[in-house]
């Protein structure tokens, strides 16, 4: 009996089940999953018998491949999908004249002896028959991420009767008495039931898929897949694998000090704050609030090593809001681990799929997924060729969504749950959640407090209200009496604090040590009061440039400053870009953001390599190590707001709520030993802001409503939404209120706005629901009418809608295990709402031309750029688009799929009619 066709070596269908049998003892007895499972159950540990029993189930999840249209398929004697699972399901339900062949089957697989396991109760019909499998088999034969019902499988008789000297079902009884040998405390009589809480089932669901995915690669097969199984050799084997594929990462026999991290300097106060926190193995969740250019990240790697050295944690996984983010921490974290654990030390995994392909001279030594049988094997090179393996590496820096779709009702979630419970979870920037995401968030985080495992969240500019959400008292912290004091309050000038989850006080708070300091903000306005001029209605490039004075930026840049524009939309992005460009006409060497030759705007719709270029070059421009002289401009979107170091003399800025606000205000002045040019010695900001009759003309109107909801674009395009006006206009009401600051040298007024000791206040304004109601009140009592509290109330209930929505969507571990879940939902649920994006291929063999040098073989296409291509969604392309669907040209090209055809040049990627006359050429 074959678990693997003749062409993949002819791998033994008993030698595949004893190998996935080892697998499970090797990731519950060599890696800290088992210590999770056994909390998760309620456990100390877990007994020897309780681990066999694992390992057996395990060892059954392929047992239906003994069926003849099964084996037929794998000797190539047969074409089209097998079906192991649903031929199971259906043999062991007894009915009609296939009785006698459920009962011989259950016979053979001691089907009874495995169900009691688990203290499961079934839903019997009328003639006492299970409604559904037992739990132990659910779990057993969900190994592909899902279980549904046995569809008609034609006759079962000819799957599983003998004929021509085979017999399926006697096949299925050898195969069980070999897994009774190897695993015999599985089978001894009295042997207490394995635990019985939901979670620890959905914990078994996951650990299964892993091993079975562990066990199908080559490298976990050994040199000769089809010698005969040793218990001891399959053993070494398999603990050779887990180890070499999942770590866990090096251990920390010596924590380095501080200066090895700061490259010789003195640890920050919330940074020295990590080293007093208590190191407790029944787990922990904490939230670091600190400034931008605090050190956050130095400071989440030191609990990372903290708790590595105390064996607590197998890994790490930082979780960035952006795949953009992640890219540029990936290679940050990838030097300060590297000094740890040296030259042979595992090199940290960018878990951003499609984002940075694994370069085969460095990626990880990784099997290959073992895929259902109605799917064609992928690339190898598991986990990191695989999304739904990221989090099984023992260091990996990605997207948060990895980590949510583990919460989610979706394929494989059950994969991404166990593998999140093993690492030091560091959540950055979780400010930037919405509320469908923390919605999914918090069933992590549960999962995580339930298991003992161990988390982190960071965060500049975090509202109280989802501070309270987040930290909420979970597991042991739960069950704990918090200290005695007084209810924080959430608008004190803290300018750090570290929070442990069930205190009503941080454990620790900054007491002044921090150094404020001064910003001096500009409200730079239109000098007109239509609405058109600066939202959504009207032309989006006249909008864009309404308060934007190119030539003041150019000037500035000329003077030697380092100025960052950082609009709302790529709409508003591309049109300063244009502008600056225009009003540098005749300069060859204008001070603009360059890639090599080539001046370009830093946003989100670049091809990979192409976005890693533009990074590159905003980091040599604006990072630590840029030029000392010479001033640059580079235009961004909110690419540039967070996650990066770099360092701007003036930032010039749109509108946004008060959280978003500090982030980039965060990018200002952040290298102090920097020698500043003349007339910036103190952080400037030029705050872009509609007036005050453009938004209350955005509130009186109705015609928004709904889904994209009515929003400050920024001065962007027309129809886009990206920050709810309420949050906008109150943070641009409480920046009114600041004390005036000096006047800048061409003249403008400007508040003095003290950083970090007001963040706290001003972020309170934006993300506070009452003070954002008693703003609506009172703009609505000078503007007239009730536009401001209906967008409140538009507010609290989209909020409140996102919140269900992902209450839908969970897949709770604290729920009972299912009896069906899905296979293929991916498509309908996501990390985050909104329409699903799509590729864009090209000839692997003769990809276009980028901007920037490097070939393009695939772009990512926002959905409503996708639908302006290519109207009805299902006749997107699937195939590389055709040469005659491209027109080539230097530094970029045009596709043509129908519709609006795309341009892709060093703008990024765009509609086609909205190009000028040199994109035209």
């Amino acid at each position: 009996m074959l678990a693997k066709s003749r062409e993949s070596g002819g791998y033994p269908l008993v030698r595949h089940a004893l190998d996935v049998a080892c697998a499970v003892e090797a990731l519950v007895l060599g890696t800290g999953l088992g210590r999770r499972l056994a909390a998760l159950g309620g456990r100390e540990s877990l007994t020897g018998a309780e681990v066999a029993c694992l390992c057996v189930l395990g060892a059954l999840h392929d047992i239906g491949k003994t069926n003849h249209r099964m084996q037929a398929v794998l000797r190539g004697e047969a074409t089209g999908p097998g079906g192991h699972v649903a031929p199971l399901l259906a043999l062991i339900e007894p009915a009609g004249d296939a009785a006698p062949l459920a009962r011989a089957a259950r016979a053979a697989l001691r089907y009874e002896i495995v169900a009691g396991w688990f203290a499961d109760t079934l839903d019997r019909d009328d003639d006492g028959c299970e409604s559904e499998p037992a739990l132990a088999w659910r779990l057993a034969l969900g190994h592909h991420g899902g279980l549904s019902r046995p569809k008609y499988v034609g006759d079962l008789r000819a799957r599983w009767a003998p004929h021509d000297g085979v017999d399926p079902i006697a096949a299925m009884g050898g195969i069980v008495d070999r897994i009774a040998e190897w695993f015999p405390a599985a089978f001894e009589t009295g042997a207490p039931p394995l635990p019985s809480t939901d979670a620890f089932a959905h914990a078994v669901a996951g650990l299964l898929i892993l091993a079975d995915r562990l066990a199908s690669s080559e490298a976990a097969m050994g040199a000769d897949p089809t010698a005969p199984a040793d218990p001891d050799e399959s053993r070494a084997r398999l603990r050779a694998a887990v180890a070499r594929a999942l770590g866990p990462a090096p251990a920390i026999d010596r924590l380095p000090g501080w200066s090895d991290l700061l490259g010789g300097g003195a640890p920050r106060p919330p940074q020295a704050a990590i080293d007093d926190l208590a190191v407790d193995p029944a787990g922990s969740l904490h939230l670091l609030e600190a400034p931008t250019g605090s050190g956050k990240t130095e400071a989440a790697l030191r609990h990372y090593l903290r708790l590595r050295r105390a064996g607590l944690v197998d890994g790490l996984y930082f979780a960035l809001p952006s795949r953009a983010a992640a890219a540029q921490l990936h290679d940050r974290l990838g030097r300060m681990l590297g000094a740890v654990h040296g030259a042979g030390g595992p090199p940290v995994l960018l878990a951003v799929p499609g984002y940075l392909a694994p370069d085969p001279a460095t990626a990880l030594e990784r099997p290959d997924l073992q895929y259902p049988d109605e799917e064609a094997a992928g690339a190898d090179g598991w986990p990191a060729r695989h999304a739904g393996s990221f989090l099984a590496a023992p260091l990996a820096v990605g997207t948060v969504d990895q980590v949510l779709l583990g919460a989610l009702d979706v394929r494989a979630s059950h994969l991404r749950g166990i593998s999140a419970l093993r690492p030091l979870l560091v959540v950055d920037e979780v400010h930037a959640s919405t509320p469908y995401m923390l919605g999914l968030l918090d069933e992590v985080l549960g999962r995580l407090a339930a298991a003992g495992g161990h988390a982190l969240l960071l965060s500049a500019s975090l509202g109280a209200s989802a501070r309270r959400r987040l930290m909420r008292p979970r597991g042991r912290a739960a069950r704990r009496d918090t200290r005695e004091s007084s209810p924080d309050d959430d608008t004190r000038p803290r300018r750090a604090a570290l929070w442990r989850a069930g205190d009503d006080a941080p454990v620790w708070a900054d007491d002044g040590v921090i150094a404020d300091r001064r910003v001096a903000l500009a409200l730079d306005r239109p000098a007109s009061d239509d609405p058109a001029a600066a939202t959504v209605v009207g032309d989006a490039s006249a909008a864009a440039l309404a308060t934007f004075d190119p030539e003041r930026v150019l000037a500035a840049a000329r003077a030697g400053a380092r100025v960052l524009v950082i609009r709302n939309t790529v709409a508003a992005a591309l049109a300063t870009q244009r502008a600056l460009e225009a009003e540098a006409t005749g300069d060859p060497a204008a001070p603009l953001l360059r890639v090599g030759a080539v001046a370009a705007p830093h946003h989100s719709r670049f091809a990979p390599d192409d976005r890693r270029a533009l990074d590159r070059a905003l980091e040599a421009a604006f990072g630590k190590d840029a030029p000392a002289e010479g001033g640059i401009v580079a235009v961004a979107t909110q690419t540039a707001e967070q996650s990066l170091d770099i360092d701007a003399d003036l930032l010039l800025t749109d509108l946004c709520p008060a959280d978003v606000l500090i982030q980039r205000l965060g990018r200002l002045h952040r290298h102090g030993d920097r020698r500043r040019p003349a007339g910036f010695e103190t952080p400037v900001a030029r705050l872009l802001c509609p007036a005050a009759a453009t938004l209350d003309a955005l509130a009186a109107d109705r015609k928004g409503r709904g889904r994209p909801r009515p929003g400050l674009v920024g001065l962007g395009a027309a129809g886009a939404s990206v920050y709810e006006i309420t949050a906008a206009a109150a943070t641009l009401a409480a920046l009114e209120a600041e004390p005036p600051g000096p006047d800048l040298a061409d003249g403008t007024a400007t508040h003095a706005l003290v950083l970090p000791a007001r963040a706290a206040a001003l972020v309170e304004a934006a993300t506070d629901e009452s003070r954002l109601e008693a703003f609506a009140r009172a703009r609505d009592s000078v503007a007239g009418g009730t536009g401001w509290r209906n967008l409140w109330t538009d507010r609290v209930g989209v909020a409140g809608a996102d919140g269900q929505q992902a209450r839908y969507a969970l897949r709770r571990w604290s729920d009972p295990f299912p009896g069906t879940w899905p296979q293929a939902t991916e498509t309908r649920l996501a990390s985050r709402l909104g329409a699903a994006d799509r590729l864009l291929r090209f000839d692997p063999d003769a990809p276009p031309p980028g901007p920037f040098g490097t070939p393009v073989p695939a772009l990512t296409v926002l959905d409503w750029l996708a639908r302006k291509a290519v109207p009805r969604p299902e006749a997107w392309p699937t195939d590389p688009v055709p040469e005659t669907a491209l027109r080539r040209r230097e530094g970029g090209f045009a596709v043509d799929l129908g519709a609006t055809p795309l341009t892709y040049d060093r703008l990024g990627l765009r509609p086609a009619d909205d190009r000028d006359e040199e994109e035209e050429v």
